[in-house]
């Protein structure tokens, strides 16, 4: 059955985050806006991090600086995270790698004894091999193994949630990745990228689409989308909601979300820190959640 979506003009509001057994009783996904901007400081929006949950599974796609504390704000354990996925190598991307890892150390409980899987495109287990001489037993502690796998049109399994990454065009080597739940609910995240047919095929019949919009549709940078752009490959892939994300300070002077829709029929919502959006389940709408005003 084709999922029912709401379009933007009737998105639920509300200030509390849902309960977790909400997402494990129908087997979809939440998704977290962890960070929804770049590395140029503006004070709403921190760089590239989503946190993606799937019954007991907490995934992390991407981590730039200030994602842990906003991992705290959303009021996600990052105890509780046992796998981070990185589209790519910039440093707002990566940024919050060293500090998640240093944190594993200090547990209420006592340090970490889970393994940790860390995923990533070619070249990220020698960025890894890079960090060791660096920091050291820092970021490994001695109770656990952290293990790093490479992907590139590649598929994982995490738990309920299958993880497939979809290589995409960008300035280094970067992949998308498109996660399917237990219940066949299915999230797709661009990354950063350029227009290539490979985000059709990362988005196509998606229930939800994060793309990167970086800039308005008249100052397109290389390597990066536009929201027109956006929808234009979203039409083409059927996504059923396209969220924008990744925004540069331009992008807050124009209606992005009116830009992508001149191109692109479905809902659209524009990306803000601490936003979450649930895909419970197949005939259930989508819910998009703003920040929570006492967290900002």
């Amino acid at each position: 059955m084709r999922r029912r979506v709401r379009g933007r003009g009737d998105l639920p509001r509300a200030g509390a985050r849902p309960l977790s057994t909400d997402l494990a009783r129908s087997g979809g996904l939440r998704v977290v806006i962890l960070g929804s901007g770049t590395l140029v400081p503006v004070a709403t929006r921190g760089p590239a991090g989503y946190a993606v949950e799937a019954g007991s599974e907490i995934l992390v796609l991407d981590g730039g600086s200030g994602t842990l504390r906003r991992l705290a704000q959303a009021e996600i354990d990052y105890r509780a995270i046992d796998h981070l996925f990185y589209t790519h190598l910039h440093p707002d991307h990566t940024g919050d790698l060293v500090p998640f890892l240093f944190a594993q150390r200090y547990l209420p409980e006592g340090a970490r004894t889970r393994d940790l899987a860390l995923h990533g495109p070619p070249g990220f287990a020698a960025f890894f091999d890079q960090l060791r001489p660096i920091y050291g037993r820092w970021i490994e502690g001695p109770g656990y193994t952290v293990r790093v796998r490479e992907l590139w049109e590649a598929q994982t399994q995490v738990g309920s949630v299958s993880v497939e990454a979809v290589p995409m065009r960008h300035s280094v080597p970067a992949v998308g990745y498109r996660l399917t739940a237990s219940d066949g609910t299915t999230c797709a995240y661009t990354g950063d990228t350029d227009v290539t047919e490979a985000v059709v095929e990362l988005a196509r019949d998606v229930d939800l689409l994060i793309a990167d919009s970086a800039m308005p549709d008249a100052h397109k940078m290389d390597g990066h989308l536009t929201p027109g752009l956006v929808g234009e490959l979203a039409s083409a892939a059927r996504a059923r909601l396209v969220c924008l994300t990744h925004f540069y300070p331009a992008c807050d002077q124009v209606d992005v979300v009116a830009q992508c829709r001149r191109t692109y029929a479905g809902p659209v919502v524009a990306a803000s820190d601490l936003m979450s959006i649930e895909l419970l389940g197949p005939a259930i709408a989508a819910r998009v959640l703003p920040p929570p005003a006492d967290r900002a």
